[in-house]
């Protein structure tokens, strides 16, 4: 049984996505294009809804959110989603082959092809996960319920009522936590997708058995440095915005090149456990790239 070594894992990652950034955004160019343009559409149909709750106004926040998800705008913003979804799935795709197979590595961009077959196993995949992911989560949900319900039932006093409610809490950060040990378990289908295995969730489960804190340790450890990142990029957005139209232009740029780097510091976490853990599919497959 393969384990994931979580430090090391998670200083190649950080390393590798630093220093090949520019080299994964060229590997997948024309998604990030697309991916950018549905953020810009995003930012630019939500500037009121976002300045309004910068400013604290409950009514101009109601009003400025009605006004988006209305009519044609609400459409819009439906359809810029869905882009943004699909475009992110396939600039994943060409992460995952990047640092799995060198794809696109040496300048040998000639290598990525702009749409692939993979790219559809990918979104099922994901789709497969997030259905997963909401079957768990309606069942928790039911769980929060009964136990509220029985909480109240039993607390015949203050004293009781906190106690049952304590260990409601607890019991909900129980099921949670097992939620996530096995949700980061079967997402190692996703570069199985992306390598043309066909993204076979039940096998990466059993193939990751005996991994499930090591593969929340190293996400969280990421989700946490890429959480602070993204703050203090939205910090900075807030700063430029105030100057005018080339602060806010500029404020937007920076904020979705740190998108992007904590979401490739995602997609390269899930690479190098695939790698770690799995193992790659043939012996044909070339050394990683990062």
């Amino acid at each position: 049984m393969k384990k994931l070594p979580v430090f090391a894992s998670v200083r190649e990652v950080l390393s590798g996505v630093s220093s090949h950034y520019f080299q994964l955004i060229l590997a997948s160019w024309p998604a990030i294009l697309l991916l950018l343009a549905a953020f810009g559409t995003m930012n630019y149909l939500g500037a009121d809804f976002m300045e309004a709750s910068q400013k604290n106004d409950r009514e101009a926040t109601k009003a400025a959110l009605e006004h988006l998800f209305s009519g044609g705008t609400g459409l819009v913003l439906i359809l810029v989603l869905l882009l943004f979804v699909l475009t992110s799935a396939i600039a994943a795709v060409r992460w995952h082959r990047f640092v799995l197979l060198g794809e696109g590595a040496d300048r040998g961009y000639g290598q990525i092809r702009i749409l692939r077959g993979e790219d559809g196993s990918y979104i099922w995949t994901s789709i497969k996960l997030g259905l997963v992911y909401l079957l768990f989560a309606v069942a928790v949900g039911i769980f929060v319920v009964l136990g509220a319900s029985i909480a109240h039932a039993i607390g015949g006093g203050e004293e009781k009522g906190s106690g049952a409610s304590m260990l409601l809490f607890l019991g909900i950060t129980i099921i949670y936590l097992g939620v996530l040990l096995v949700f980061f378990r079967l997402m190692i289908a996703l570069p199985d997708a992306a390598l043309g295995q066909g993204g076979r969730v039940m096998e990466a489960f059993r193939r990751t058995r005996g991994n499930s804190w090591r593969l929340l340790g190293a996400f969280l450890i990421l989700l946490v440095t890429a959480a602070i990142l993204m703050v203090i990029a939205g910090l900075v957005l807030g700063a430029l915005s105030g100057i005018g139209l080339v602060g806010t232009v500029i404020g937007d740029i920076l904020y979705a090149g740190v998108y992007l780097f904590s979401l490739m510091v995602q997609i390269t976490m899930l690479s190098v456990a695939y790698r770690e853990i799995v193992g790659m599919p043939g012996e044909e497959v070339s050394e990683a790239a990062v």
